[in-house]
């Protein structure tokens, strides 16, 4: 009896190749992995012993490189929307932004990125509304990230003053 053909496979050949899969299941109960097993230390990293995780010299200068020319893009290119104070979508963003990259980037001993982050919030800041309770789109946001930037700039008394405004 023919077997239909649909784009060049009969149906026969289809049931033949699930016959013979069944089959290797029911004798393997796995499939043969032609992977090779995972190693835990990638080539990306240092390996000291510490398993602090670093990166290798060489990539982190060319990542470094790179985040300060992305940088250099959001700060050309970034409109900042005057009713828009928002982490989510808005000045507060950059602010947040600046702070995770100097609790971040490595060999950073200046707090050129905490005051970028007040010069973000500064605006903000100003501009609250008492709006909504929520940390994305509301002033509670804004208000605990100056909290936080003013704590690690050591100015405890303008941190507490946020603090009290959550």
């Amino acid at each position: 009896r023919d077997s239909t053909t649909q784009r060049g496979v009969t149906t026969t050949t289809v049931a033949n190749y699930y016959i013979k899969l069944v089959k290797l299941m029911e004798e393997e109960r796995s499939y043969k992995n032609p992977f090779p097993d995972y190693s835990p230390i990638p080539s990306l990293l240092e390996v000291d012993g510490t398993n602090t995780n670093k990166l290798h010299g060489a990539c982190q200068d060319k990542l470094l490189l790179v985040i300060h020319r992305l940088l250099k893009n959001i700060h050309d290119n970034f409109v900042a929307d005057s009713k828009d104070y928002s982490i989510y979508t808005g000045s507060s963003g950059q602010a947040l932004l600046h702070l995770h990259l100097h609790n971040k980037l490595p060999g950073l001993k200046d707090d050129s990125h905490l005051k970028e982050a007040l010069s973000w919030l500064e605006s903000c800041l100003s501009h609250m509304k008492g709006s909504r309770a929520s940390f994305l789109c509301g002033d509670s946001g804004p208000n605990a990230l100056a909290a936080v930037v003013y704590y690690k700039l050591n100015d405890t008394k303008r941190s507490r003053y946020y603090i009290e405004k959550l």
